[in-house]
């Protein structure tokens, strides 16, 4: 386990942070446009929430949470490249045992980055079931429903495997998805 700066003192001036498996913690107060904050394996947090450089953000394998600050007005990225930074939910999830996203700004322009996967069709549902549900009978491979203020994202991760992830209190649409 790694823990990279402190909290309200985070590694400023970063270009780049990867790091390896572990329950590691980075707090990042800035740093070079689009430098890349890798975490690797383990159920990381990235603690952006004192950013003002925008920044792509993969938390890697495990169960993340990445925070960022909703209002510095850039646009962060939250990166997923490949299957095995999911989660993998078998039903709904309505919990934080999936990988959560605090802080995200769809008025400026943060993303949720999954061009590595080469999906193709996205989908907003009603309900967390209807979305699911999408996913799991193979109509798309994202959808996404908003719930208490949260969306949830379910993402098709190949055989029969659905990934999750909580978006706080934010209401998306798929202008905030890159596929």
């Amino acid at each position: 386990d790694v823990t990279v700066g402190s909290d309200g003192s985070g590694a400023g001036n970063l270009s780049s942070l990867s790091l390896g498996s572990g329950n590691d913690i980075a707090y990042v107060d800035g740093g070079q446009n689009g430098a890349d904050i890798r975490m690797g394996g383990g159920d990381d947090t990235i603690d952006a929430e004192d950013n003002d450089d925008p920044m792509d953000y993969s938390g890697g394998a495990g169960k993340d949470t990445i925070k960022l600050k909703s209002t510095n007005n850039v646009q962060d990225d939250i990166v997923f490249d490949s299957t095995a930074d999911f989660v993998a939910v078998t039903a709904p999830a309505t919990s934080n045992d999936v990988d959560v996203v605090q802080g995200f700004d769809p008025v400026s322009e943060d993303k949720i980055d999954l061009n590595a996967l080469n999906l193709t069709g996205i989908d907003q549902q009603a309900t967390l079931t209807d979305a699911y549900d999408e996913v799991a009978n193979g109509n798309v491979d994202v959808a996404y429903a908003v719930d208490g203020g949260d969306t949830y994202v379910y993402v098709d991760l190949g055989d029969g495997t659905i990934g999750g992830i909580k978006v706080e209190s934010a209401s998306l649409d798929e202008t905030d998805f890159n596929l």
